[in-house]
């Protein structure tokens, strides 16, 4: 086991790294904590996109601060994805940028090339 210590803009943690699969959630429990504390900024496009889309806002910081799956796209942009029951169970992808603070949504969409 080793910690390894690192700053994050809006938050110093600690997170644990054991060498082992079925230990492979340590990570993303303290990644989830450090979104879930922290508010979003949403780009006007996104604003009108979840206006649009019928998307409430509720929904898109359940997906990012608890995704059932996240792609790492470039550096600064991660896309979170999770089952919207209240929709038909269709999957909602929101695109974030880590790279500014607080972290802002770039776009969001129920997107239908995902399968359960």
């Amino acid at each position: 086991m080793h910690r390894v210590s690192f700053p994050i803009p809006f938050l110093t943690t600690t997170l644990i790294r054991i060498n082992s699969e079925e230990h492979k959630y340590e990570y993303l429990m303290a990644y989830q904590y450090t979104i879930m504390h922290s508010p979003l900024d949403y780009t006007v496009h996104a604003k009108t996109m979840m206006q649009e889309r019928m998307i409430q806002e509720d929904w898109v910081t359940s997906t990012v601060s608890a995704p059932e799956m996240v792609e790492e796209k470039r550096d600064d942009e991660r896309h979170y994805l999770k089952r919207i029951p209240e929709h038909a169970g269709k999957f909602l992808r929101v695109i974030v940028n880590h790279s500014v603070h607080p972290p802002r949504v770039i776009t969001v969409f129920f997107d239908r090339r995902v399968q359960p």
